[in-house]
């Protein structure tokens, strides 16, 4: 009997400890994930002329755009203050590709469609390079690195020497290229020389 009975209190316990497990394991979230705006990436503000209330903007904005027809992933939209809608995409070229394409459909001229100017992100990286010149260090900076294109905005701001033939360069460059560096986490960043060490050849060897 105390068998029996100690044996009914285990399988209790067991019961007992499968449903808190089961309890405390989080269920799957059935909302969906919306996709992710990389910062620095301006939003396409719309601003209607005359006063009226954000929901009619909105309004507007859904009946005249189709994001599917204009391959553009759009990732928010939020209403704010005066009847102005605040649209989220993925990337500059799809909010430049919008704001266009609501201008051309806003042909009674009802709003003012604008990206507001952002700051662009900064960065600096360590290279093996005694080189000063800033427009070299960039086309290296796009010849190394595939992710890069040449029609990226990258600028060179800053050079600064350091010991053992290194310096660390400072730069800024669009709210695309910063969010595929921070992607890659890797910059490939190596100056040849070979071209200056070549003339230096040359002109010894002319004055012998």
């Amino acid at each position: 009997m105390i068998i029996d009975i100690l044996q009914e209190q285990m399988k209790k316990i067991e019961c007992t400890k499968s449903y808190a497990s089961v309890a405390s394991t989080p269920a799957l979230s059935k909302t969906p994930i919306r996709p992710h705006t990389p910062k620095n990436v301006p939003p396409v503000l719309m601003k209607p002329k005359n006063v009226q209330d954000a929901k009619v903007t909105k309004a507007d904005l859904q009946s005249k755009i189709n994001p599917s027809e204009l391959n553009i992933s759009i990732n928010s939209v939020k209403t704010a203050k005066n009847g102005v809608v605040v649209i989220n995409c993925s990337s500059e070229q799809e909010c430049q590709k919008l704001l266009q394409n609501i201008q051309e459909q806003d042909t009674e001229g009802k709003y003012t469609v604008q990206l507001p100017q952002m700051k662009k992100p900064r960065f600096k990286i360590i290279m093996s390079t005694a080189s000063n010149d800033m427009e070299e260090i960039s086309n290296c900076l796009k010849q190394q690195n595939q992710f890069i294109r040449d029609d990226d905005d990258l600028n060179i701001t800053f050079i600064k020497p350091i010991r053992n033939n290194k310096s660390i360069v400072f730069g800024e460059c669009s709210g695309d290229l910063f969010g595929r560096l921070m992607a890659y986490k890797k910059l490939r960043a190596q100056i040849r020389e070979l071209s200056k060490n070549i003339e230096k050849m040359l002109q010894l060897l002319s004055s012998k």
